[in-house]
Order: structure tokens, then sequence, then C-alpha cells
């Protein structure tokens, strides 16, 4: 018999279970939403520490920001949606937290990216594992706009609202940050060959 046949799994329906969920949220149901708490922390907490880089105000940021969706709950339009919304809410606030740790201006100071020779370097053989340790040893002007454009989908210009730069600069950092990365990774490779 085929799964369709059997339905033998029982999955649940995700859909549904957020609704519901969100539902009891807004009845302010407290065990919904240490329920909610609990689903989200898998997906926010990396997220805002991979921009922080500090636990204790990672977890400060993550309750703050779920605390601050639950009051908000009322705007939420579909709660299918919840758990990107939310999301986006907690990396604002972390935003904010490195805004207050830094000054825009040092946060973005140009790093010295030096000329690009990638070499012959197989990019098939370097791991996920790598590239990620290499985008977190990175400066946090390059690591914040690298992990919001390319691991979380914002456009330049949202990350430039929300970081009070220009679009441009959001770009240029993203850019270097990228030769930066293919430059260290290529420079690994010929080490371990």
């Amino acid at each position: 018999m085929s799964y369709v046949q059997t339905n033998q799994f029982n999955l649940p329906n995700l859909e549904q279970e957020w609704k519901h969920i969100i539902a009891r949220c807004r009845r302010g149901d407290h065990d919904a939403m240490c329920l909610a708490y609990g689903k989200m922390w898998k997906q926010i907490y990396p997220a805002v520490w991979q921009i922080l880089r500090n636990r204790e105000e990672a977890e400060d940021v993550l309750q703050e920001s779920m605390i601050q969706g639950f009051d908000k709950l009322h705007s939420l339009k579909d709660d299918n949606k919840y758990p990107a919304w939310q999301k986006q809410i907690a990396l604002r606030h972390a935003l904010n937290k490195l805004k207050s740790r830094k000054s825009t201006s040092t946060l973005f100071e140009d790093v010295e990216v030096p000329e690009e020779d990638t070499g012959n370097a197989d990019w098939n053989v370097i791991s996920d594992e790598l590239i990620r340790k290499k985008i977190d040893d990175m400066p946090d002007g390059y690591r914040v706009v690298v992990r919001l454009h390319l691991l979380e989908g914002w456009s330049h210009d949202d990350i430039a609202g929300e970081l009070g730069i220009t679009a441009s600069t959001s770009r240029s950092q993203y850019s270097r940050a990228l030769s930066k990365l293919k430059k260290e990774l290529t420079e690994e490779y010929e080490r371990s060959n």
C-alpha cells in the first residue's frame, strides 16, 4: 500500500497547528505562548546569535522579541506566516542591539580585501561547516550583511533601512565579504592539498 492510501504516518498539518497555537495565544493562553516560544527558539536563536555573537544578548533579544510578537499578534493577518513574522521581529531586535553596541560607522569600517585569486580550487570539496565558520569569523559588518542577505533573503534596501546605511553600502559590504570569503576558502583549500 502506498502512503497516500494508508496515511500511516498521520503527519500533523503545520498550517492548522500554527492557526490553533496563534488563536490560543491571542486569547492569552500561557501554555500556547510557551509552545510557540519553544517551537520558535530553534529557528530564531541561531539567527540572532549569528548577528550578536553573544549568548546572553541573543537570549535577551529572543525573549524580548517573542514578548513583542505576542503583544502585536493583532496585527498578524495570516497566522500561517507567524514563524517568518516572528523571526523578522527578532532579527530587527538583534540589529538594534548590535547598533547600540557599536556605531554604524565602526560596524561598517573598511576591511582590506586582497585581490581575488581563486587559483585552481575545487569548490565541491569545501565543506558547509568550513563556509559557516569563515562567515562566523568575518568582521561584524560583513557577517551581518551576508547573514541577512544570503541566508535570510533580505534585500539590500531592507538591510540599509534597518542599519541606517545606504543600499549601496550594503551591496558593497556584501561584495567585499564574498570576495574575502572566497579568498579565505581558496587559501584553506590550497593549504589542505
